[in-house]
């Protein structure tokens, strides 16, 4: 399983939606309806899931399920790189 397929989990989970409508490109407001407290309960889901942490600057940055698994890929290379 890659991060995008487990990003779409987590939103599966949190969302409680039809998975035909996440795609990597679908607005996660305009799309997929995410709420601003959706938003902060998913970034936490994903923090812990991969041992990360979101800045809020990054957190602002997404907009689809393809930047979160962006972010978190290069968050986890750059974890690498420090160890």
């Amino acid at each position: 399983m890659d991060i995008y397929d487990d990003v779409k989990k987590v939103l599966l989970d949190k969302l409680n939606i039809s998975e035909a409508l996440i795609k990597p490109e679908s607005n996660l407001i305009n799309d997929l309806g995410v709420s601003s407290l959706d938003r902060v309960d998913i970034e936490m889901e994903l923090e812990e899931k991969f041992n990360i942490e979101l800045s809020d600057l990054e957190a602002q940055t997404i907009v689809n399920p393809h930047d979160i698994a962006m972010i978190i890929e290069r968050k986890l290379k750059l974890n690498n790189k420090d160890t």
